[in-house]
């Protein structure tokens, strides 16, 4: 009996299905970017929002830091002070959004406990209508969108004076935080890592699915066995030797076990070798290719959406790896992007929230970008079996 296609109601109640569970799934990712874009003050807020509002602290801490700027560039006093005046107006504009707030709360406490139509009440209502009147007058005279712009581009690259002091903190400018350094750690980490994944998991894998030899099967067992022994259980003796060897504090750890192979890896690229035909081989061997010339020019070519699975999942894991720089690395110097993010979080219970989500925001830009440039390779490699008809 064949399978009927699913009547046109039912496929679009499907999409819709789909839509709404990928619309959870991306919820905290919109949360992230949202959160990367607002000032600190607007990260915590009781009643939170997708895009940042425009307020009259935003518009202070602007005034001041372009204040800051034309000081250091030696601007004449004249134009100092007109900013100096400016400065001083939006300061009481923003003293005037604290009492909204102060009064704010209190109105609650006053509805809790009295009357919602005690004279109180309704006098602290009129007050705070006259604020916020007074507070939108003031910000109806502000270019909004070029200060969330400036507000984004501060929290990512920050604002530095001309001798290169630092104005507004952002992430690529954080005297204590240096992202491009940690990058440039992951990088050569991820590069290291992913070439020795590869090559070695390749060359095991071809070992297990093409050369036959006596308990091939029981060692190819014992390997996939250890892929049911976490990494906390052999966290302490490879800390052990690898202080014994003199490698606890450079980068050695992170990517020179990489070069030993995966059992995961070595079982999907077995897997994917013994569909490839085996009259390949035999036609290769004819020509006088030996074990490494079947290898290296028949399996390897044939093996590329294989192989960009292994080094995107090996990417992955290296790129988000915590628990292996922060056991093996000592020095902040040599710290990677993941220790990095942590660094945020350790200020005395001081986080800035906003730099941190966009930190990881920048974090996560370049996983996106691969797995979007491999994204037809990696469905191929997990699809496909061998070769194509």
């Amino acid at each position: 009996m064949r399978n009927r296609p699913p009547k046109p109601g039912a496929r679009v109640a499907i999409y819709l299905a789909l839509s709404a569970v990928s619309a959870l799934f991306l919820l905290p990712l919109v949360w992230m970017v949202s959160t990367s874009i607002k000032p600190v003050e607007q990260t915590m807020q009781a009643s939170p929002s997708l895009l940042p509002e425009v307020t009259a602290a935003m518009v202070l801490n602007d005034l001041r830091a372009k204040r800051d700027i034309l000081a250091a560039e030696g601007t004449n006093n004249a134009s100092l002070a007109t900013l100096d005046e400016r400065i001083e107006s939006w300061r009481a504009t923003a003293a005037t959004e604290r009492e909204i707030e102060e009064a704010r709360r209190s109105l609650r406490r006053l509805e809790a406990d009295n009357d919602p139509d005690a004279p109180a009440i309704d006098a602290l209502r009129a007050r705070i209508r006259d604020m916020e009147t007074e507070v939108d007058d003031a910000l109806d005279s502000v270019p909004g969108l070029a200060l969330l712009l400036r507000q984004a581009s501060d929290n990512y690259a920050g604002r530095t004076g001309p001798d290169g002091e630092v104005v507004v903190q952002g992430v690529l400018n954080d005297p204590v935080i240096d992202f491009m350094l940690y990058l440039r750690n992951t990088l050569i980490v991820v590069c290291l890592s992913i070439v020795g994944m590869v090559f070695s998991s390749s060359l095991v894998a071809y070992g297990f699915a093409r050369v036959k030899w006596r308990g091939r099967g029981v060692l190819f067992a014992i390997v996939l066995a250890t892929m049911m022994i976490p990494f906390p259980v052999i966290m302490g003796p490879l800390f052990i030797l690898f202080k014994e060897l003199g490698w606890i504090g450079t980068f050695k750890p992170l990517w020179v076990p990489a070069w030993f192979g995966s059992a995961f890896n070595i079982f999907l690229l077995r897997q994917f070798y013994m569909g490839i035909p085996r009259e390949l081989d035999e036609a290769a061997r004819i020509d006088g290719c030996t074990h490494w010339g079947v290898y290296w020019r028949i399996i390897l070519p044939l093996s590329r959406p294989a192989l960009a699975v292994v080094a995107l999942f090996h990417f992955l894991f290296v790129w988000n790896d915590f628990l292996g720089p922060l056991i093996f690395l000592r020095d902040r110097d040599q710290f990677t992007l993941a220790l990095g993010l942590q660094l945020y979080q350790s200020q005395a219970g001081n986080v800035p929230w906003n730099l941190l989500m966009a930190a990881s925001t920048m974090v996560l830009v370049p996983v996106l970008a691969v797995f979007l440039l491999a994204q037809s390779a990696f469905i191929d490699g997990i699809a496909t079996s061998g070769l194509k008809e």
